[in-house]
């Protein structure tokens, strides 16, 4: 069984007082806690979506801390824009060292997440808080600019428009509990007078829309990860690319699994579904038990391939990442194809798109760099 306190209120330096949930097991004595860090609303969508997943890591006997952004969900102060990494992982690491002084933790804390979740646990660990011994971070970016914004140098919508339209539908939701004392509407007035009265914090960053300043100071430095790193990414996710190149830039020791998934809970799918939380509670023995101590996990590379050769689809195991034997390439687009170097000038290409009734037409133009 596992108790849940979703009564927490966690300072900041800065007096921002945070809201966070603890689920904790049963006769549970002080040990390792597991930390999560999330705009996402931890009374709600963040919260239930992690529910099973959080009962599972309690049954392996890990306490799971999830804390509401500042600004978002139950929490205090102003969230300020969006995929402001290097600021979100500051407030992380302040929640992880505040989370080590309490009676229920042992002083030892690990930090986890998928998503948005995944990158504040880099982008914390990044900032080496002392009481830090581990992470896993599943379908994360370190770099937001590269992986949502605009990647491979394309414009997304997704980066740039419905985010704006999810984070300020949030926003103007009222926290989820409603506290008999009224905190709830307290936190939830000032921030409608926040929304009303200022710019929506998404579109801050829609004004910077080529990699400026701005979006520089936002990168998180991997390379300053020297803590276990778990990583976990999908090869039709949009950040698959970002996992193995956060992969190659930690410094600690680290463990890397590449399934066929998109971007979904990788014990989801319905083609090769795969047991994270058994990986991720495996990687806690490990790095946060004290005693008795645990061997590292094997293989430290495991990833999914569909064949294209005589061994054909299935999971792979290697020492390292690339493996042994296999080699990168990189193709450009030009007209309709795909060439090994890149075209001598740039070009256009205009279609035409139509519905399947063929009621409406949609001129499009792209330009080919």
């Amino acid at each position: 069984m596992t108790q849940v306190r979703s009564d927490l209120e966690i300072p900041l330096a800065d007096g921002t007082r945070l809201a966070g949930d603890l689920y904790l097991p049963d006769g549970h004595a002080p040990g390792p806690v597991l930390v999560s860090y999330y705009p996402y609303r931890t009374d709600d969508i963040i919260g239930s979506l992690f529910e099973h997943t959080r009962i599972g890591l309690g049954q392996r006997g890990y306490p799971t801390l999830f804390a509401d952004m500042a600004g978002t969900g139950a929490s205090q102060g102003s969230y300020g824009e969006s995929f402001d990494l290097p600021r979100e992982g500051r407030d992380c690491a302040e929640i992880i060292e505040w989370a080590a002084c309490q009676d229920w933790c042992d002083g030892t804390v690990g930090a986890w997440g998928v998503s948005y979740g995944g990158m504040t646990a880099l982008a914390a660990a990044a900032c080496q808080p002392a009481h830090l011994r581990a992470i896993a971070a599943v379908y994360a970016t370190t770099d937001m600019y590269r992986d949502t914004i605009a990647p491979g140098g394309s414009p997304a919508m997704l980066g740039r428009y419905a985010w704006a339209a999810h984070m300020m539908a949030l926003g103007l939701c009222p926290p989820t509990r409603q506290d008999p004392g009224g905190r709830w509407e307290r936190i939830w007035r000032q921030r409608l007078h926040r929304l009303g009265t200022g710019q929506p914090h998404a579109l801050a960053w829609q004004a910077h829309p080529d990699r400026d300043d701005y979006w520089q100071a936002r990168v998180v430095d991997a390379s300053a990860i020297d803590v276990p790193a778990l990583l976990i990414g999908g090869w039709a996710d949009a950040y698959a690319d970002a996992i193995l190149r956060t992969h190659a830039q930690v410094g600690g020791p680290r463990r890397l699994i590449m399934g066929p998934w998109m971007h979904m809970l990788p014990h989801l799918p319905r083609h090769e579904p795969f047991d994270w939380v058994g990986a991720m509670a495996d990687w806690w023995d490990t790095h946060l038990r004290q005693e008795p101590p645990r061997p590292e996990p094997d293989p430290p590379v495991l990833f999914f391939t569909s064949g294209g050769d005589t061994s054909g689809s299935g999971w792979r195991a290697a020492r390292r990442w690339p493996p042994e034997g296999v080699s990168s390439s990189q193709f450009f687009l030009t007209g309709h194809r795909l060439a090994a170097r890149p075209p001598a000038t740039p070009g256009r290409h205009d279609y035409q798109a139509r519905s399947e009734e063929h009621t409406s037409e949609l001129q499009s133009h792209h330009d080919l760099v």
